[in-house]
Order: structure tokens, then sequence, then C-alpha cells
């Protein structure tokens, strides 16, 4: 009943923090695939899946990975639960139930909280965020889709090129 009348879905996923490693995977697993499940049983026409960026920082920080690189995640529970649910998603793309876009967010924050501290190359203003998430609902795309989202500056490890391409994203914040 909670995805009735939907055409789209947005899944931050975000596994509580409180929760132990067996509570986040089994949240990013079994509770993502309920919840394709339910969409593509009620005629939603697109997921967002938003996953994390982590799961790519494995890959030496010389290289600029982008989303054709393979996630490498670690065994720390909610980036491997992450990836489990990316997974999950992409198997109801695959079997043509369910249009899936995931973007890949770096570390969220607000331009003006971290102005004045050292520059993690991972950090993504939450308006490009959303900004991210406003064009993969709308955007003419395939069944299966994935877009890093971060900051688009010389200090970046990822590219967003792809996103800036398939999207029009235009990252405003840079760091």
């Amino acid at each position: 009943l909670l995805v009735r009348g939907m055409d789209a879905l947005v899944h931050v996923a975000e596994p509580f923090p409180t929760d132990n490693a067996v509570a986040q995977i089994d949240y990013l697993t079994r509770c993502t695939y309920n919840l394709c499940l339910a969409a593509a049983a009620e005629g939603v026409k697109r997921l967002i899946y938003l996953s994390t960026l982590d799961l790519m920082t494995a890959y030496d920080t010389h290289y600029l990975v982008n989303e054709r690189w393979k996630p490498r995640p670690s065994t720390h529970a909610p980036v491997l639960a992450k990836h489990l649910g990316e997974f999950t998603c992409r198997e109801f793309a695959r079997e043509h139930k369910l249009a899936v876009v995931v973007l890949r967010l770096g570390k969220v924050v607000r331009a003006e909280e971290v102005a004045g501290h050292p520059v993690d190359p991972l950090w993504v203003d939450e308006r490009d965020v959303a900004q991210a998430v406003s064009l993969a609902l709308t955007a003419d795309l395939p069944r299966w889709a994935i877009f890093h989202i971060g900051a688009d500056s010389s200090q970046a490890r990822f590219s967003v090129a792809t996103a800036k391409r398939m999207l029009s994203y235009a990252p405003q914040y840079t760091f």
C-alpha cells in the first residue's frame, strides 16, 4: 500500500548506525528486496537507490575511478550492505521488473559547514545530491544506470562525467 500510485521511489537505503552488522545487511538486502517487489507489483516506473562511493575507495587514490570500474567493498557492514542492496536492485532491473538508477554518493555535507576544514575529496554538498536525485527522476535512462555523485573539482577522487553527460548534473559546490 505504501508504494501504490507512485511513479518513482527514492530509496535512501541508510541502515541505522546503532544496528549491528547483521541488521544493517538485512535492512539493505531483505528490506530492499521487499521494497523492489512491492514497487514492481504496483507498476512503479523507477527506483532511485542512494548508495555510497565508499564502495570504490579501495582503488588507489591516484586513479580517477568512474562507474565502469567494479566496486571493491570492504567488509565494514554499512558499506557491504550498500553493495548488496545495489545487487538486489540490479536483479529487479535485469528481470525487467523495475528501472533502477543508483546514485553513489560521496560524503554528504553542507559547504558552509565544512568551510575552513581540510578538504575531503569525497565531499558532496547536500544541495548537489538533491539536484542529482531530481534529475535521476526525470532523465531518459536505460533500465539500469549507475552514477557517481560528488563535487566536480580537481581534488575529487571519482569522476562525475557520466552524471554530467547523462543526467545533466551540474554540481554547484566545490571544495
